[in-house]
């Protein structure tokens, strides 16, 4: 940097004293107008402080030169406007499977979603708007950092709105599983996702520090995951374990098989099935929490217990009797987290809390299903099930704690322990 002369500095000195007498001169203006607008911004005004704590809220913080990050409270209004998609999402599949006869894409439960993704899509345009306008941001870095696949997830889900409705005129509004298949559906299903994961993501890629949160402060972070997950679990609802007697033994074994076959069997596959994705889906969500921070107590017992009550929704609460034995593991999960801290730098610890949260997630939902209407399992099949949905998390844990290979040796150059010519043919 070089220096400035004297008569630069004097220059300079001179243009800030005029600044300054016109910004004096201008404040004066708006006060004798009775605007009183100075005051009001600057706090001076008893009204004003207020009035600028509220403009202070809309201030956007930026990171770089071609980005900004969110604040608390930005990121606490993301979860909760996609709470909104989300439960709308669920009232609509409870639709779908409590009420035959639906011919019509133009229902309340429709609107309560699609409103949804119009509050969601406002939110998220109007940040991005908002910054490249007012804070003069490059056009890619006014989109908040974390949130450039939830922008792309509005736009993803508004196609896959206007190509469902195009699909229910043509042929009609699907009943049942088939439901969770068509290709529209899937096209929002990854819109969901990815705008409800763009808090999460935010504070991934933010300050946030590993330790020391509070519920309160975390909780964008907790609702952002538990609604992730939770989609993600809506999609698999013909494999999600509680909700087996309500979505497959009674709308396809029974009427599948009642000529003949192996019911007993398909209903044991089907169930230890799905209690493998449900252990992939529940506990791998939490799991991809713990690299990055150490959650407050509470976290996985908020997780567990939103999740299985939104999925026992589905099935208007035929099974709510599952919902606090997933809770229960939740609280287990939440005292192990402050036992023994696991992370993947610790790949012992991470594995056994793994294994330990899926033990105890298992036993105490099967352990509750046997008591209230019966598995109609043997014993080895529910000690086979817990034992590999136990595996299903130890090994998850095993892939996030495997350290990468960062160089391959030549394998003219590798020692051979057999010398050439004298092998076996």
């Amino acid at each position: 940097m070089g220096t400035l002369t004297g008569e630069e500095s004097t220059g300079g000195l001179k243009q800030s004293v005029l600044r300054s007498r016109g910004d004096v001169v201008g404040k004066r203006s708006v006060l004798q107008s009775g605007g009183d607008l100075a005051g009001w911004l600057t706090g001076s005004d008893p009204r004003g402080s207020l009035l600028a704590r509220v403009v202070g809220l809309f201030r956007v913080h930026p990171t770089s030169a071609q980005s900004w990050s969110t604040a608390w409270w930005h990121d606490l209004v993301s979860v909760l406007l996609g709470a909104w998609l989300a439960i709308g999402l669920f009232v609509d599949g409870w639709a779908h499977n409590a009420l035959r006869g639906l011919e019509t894409f133009f229902t309340p439960w429709h609107a309560l979603l699609y409103s949804g993704f119009l509050a969601c899509a406002l939110w998220y345009l109007g940040l991005t708007v908002r910054a490249r306008v007012s804070q003069r941001v490059p056009s890619l870095g006014a989109v908040p950092v974390g949130y450039g696949w939830g922008v792309a997830g509005v736009f993803l889900f508004g196609i896959g709105g206007l190509g469902d409705m195009v699909w229910h005129l043509f042929f009609g509004i699907e009943q049942g599983i088939d439901a969770l298949f068509s290709p529209t559906h899937l096209l929002l299903a990854v819109g969901l996702i990815t705008i409800l994961a763009a808090p999460l993501r935010a504070a991934w890629r933010g300050p946030s520090p590993r330790t020391g949160h509070t519920i309160r402060s975390f909780l964008p972070v907790i609702l952002s995951l538990t609604l992730t997950v939770a989609v993600i679990a809506f999609f698999f609802m013909y494999l999600w374990t509680p909700l087996r007697p309500y979505h497959i033994v009674k709308s396809i074994y029974f009427s599948q098989f009642v000529a003949g076959g192996d019911v007993r069997a398909s209903y044991i596959t089907s169930g230890v099935t799905g209690m493998l994705v449900m252990t992939a889906v529940m506990i791998g969500g939490v799991l991809w929490l713990l690299p990055r921070w150490r959650p407050p107590f509470g976290t996985v017992t908020i997780v567990f217990g939103l999740v299985a009550t939104l999925m026992s929704g589905i099935g208007a609460f035929q099974q709510a009797h599952l919902i606090w034995p997933q809770a229960l593991a939740g609280l287990v999960g939440d005292v192990l987290v402050r036992l023994l801290d696991p992370a993947p730098a610790r790949p012992t610890i991470f594995r056994v809390f793994a294994a330990a949260l899926a033990l105890v997630l298992w036993i105490g939902v099967l352990g509750t299903d046997a008591v209230y209407r019966g598995l109609g399992w043997s014993p080895e099949v529910i000690g086979g099930s817990v034992v590999w949905a136990t595996l299903t998390a130890l090994g998850m844990a095993m892939l996030m704690t495997t350290g990468t290979v960062t160089r391959v040796g030549d394998p003219s150059t590798l020692h051979s322990p057999v010398a050439p010519g004298l092998g076996d043919d």
